[in-house]
């Protein structure tokens, strides 16, 4: 049980003791305490309702691309982009192996207390994109490089607002352009404008790592 659950369910029946204990209004007191314990019951049911369902915020870190998933636009379609990613800014080998959360104190922060959080820092997360021309030209390239053996990592928005849309001459912004197309970093940035910033490698650049 989510421990917002919990919360919510103990300030209902603390106010519900309250209430009672105050002389009058007994329409008014029945008509709250029954509009806090559907909510409270509405809230213990719906969570689980929300999981295994991609979010549409994009990654705060970076996170390797493990399939791509694009449903082309129609005339009665809009159409859609899955992505399924670690948050992981190692190897792919490094970021498929189970590596359990972090401590104690980590687990106690406000959000992790109310959010979820999951059992390994890498447990794979779905993304869901708008399809637009942009998005689908770069998660195309992306899911081309993963069929052909090589790595393509999705570049965090995490204190990057703002960079690697491109500057308007096509070119990404935040990446060194020597380190693109084969460039001595062995990396193919498939940065799009209006697209999120990829980086793709092929399978000659990983062994030229190695």
């Amino acid at each position: 049980m989510n421990p917002l659950v919990l919360y919510f369910l103990f300030t209902t029946v603390v106010v519900a003791y309250l209430m009672m204990r105050v002389e009058g209004a007994v329409l008014s007191k029945v008509i709250v305490l029954t509009v806090m314990f559907y909510i409270s019951s509405a809230i213990w049911f719906s969570f689980s309702s929300y999981k295994g369902w991609p979010t549409d915020r994009p990654a705060t870190e970076d996170a390797v691309i493990m399939s791509v998933v694009i449903f082309d636009k129609t005339k009665s379609n809009p159409g859609a982009i899955y992505v399924t990613a670690i948050p992981c800014s190692g190897s792919v080998s490094e970021c498929q192996e189970y590596s359990v959360d972090d401590g104690l104190l980590s687990k106690l922060s406000p959000y992790k207390v109310f959010g979820y959080v999951p059992k390994a820092r890498n447990t794979p997360k779905l993304f869901e994109f708008p399809y637009t021309e942009a998005n689908r030209k770069a998660f195309s390239e992306a899911r081309d490089n993963i069929a052909n053996g090589g790595r393509s990592t999705m570049k965090g928005m995490k204190g990057k607002q703002g960079e690697g849309k491109g500057d308007g001459s096509g070119q990404p912004t935040g990446i060194d352009k020597a380190g693109m197309n084969g460039g001595p970093d062995g990396q193919e940035n498939a940065s799009i404008d209006d697209a999120p910033m990829i980086v793709n490698e092929g399978p000659q650049d990983l062994l030229r790592k190695d």
